[in-house]
């Protein structure tokens, strides 16, 4: 018996590993990957939440968190204002204006350059340039 209550946690847990936060159930998602790291995007209001999905041996969160803002910023069109979060899971504030709008289609993938070194008080704008990477 504990046996199978050991295992209907384990698989809970695994199970719960790419559950949005509650703000953002339901919500559609939209899979981009940006220079190696692969989440899934969300948006919720003003808000924006990017999971990554795929495995990496010790990601480093400032470099996580930058690719996380330009795989937001693609799929959305918006700015991201803030963005907090971790290596696994990121939420963005997003400045849109009437003319932000997202791209009519984007490729799975992409090999981006110019990315910022992101910290918690990194809130300007910056540049990149991203080309779409096949296979």
């Amino acid at each position: 018996m504990i046996r199978i209550a050991i295992a209907q946690l384990l698989a809970l847990a695994i199970v719960a590993c790419n559950a949005p936060g509650p703000a953002f159930r339901g919500a559609p998602v939209q899979r981009l990957a940006v220079n190696g790291s692969t989440f899934d995007i969300r948006f919720a209001g003003d808000k924006a939440q990017a999971m990554r999905m795929n495995t990496e041996a010790f990601p480093k969160r400032y470099e996580t968190m930058a690719k996380a803002a330009v795989a937001i910023e693609m799929v959305s069109g918006c700015r991201v204002r803030r963005l907090d979060g971790d290596q696994s899971l990121a939420v963005a504030s997003l400045s849109c204006t009437a003319r932000s709008r997202p791209p009519a289609a984007l490729a799975a993938s992409y090999a981006c350059a110019g990315l910022p070194v992101w910290n918690d008080a990194t809130t300007e704008t910056f540049q990149y340039d991203c080309t779409p990477v096949s296979g």
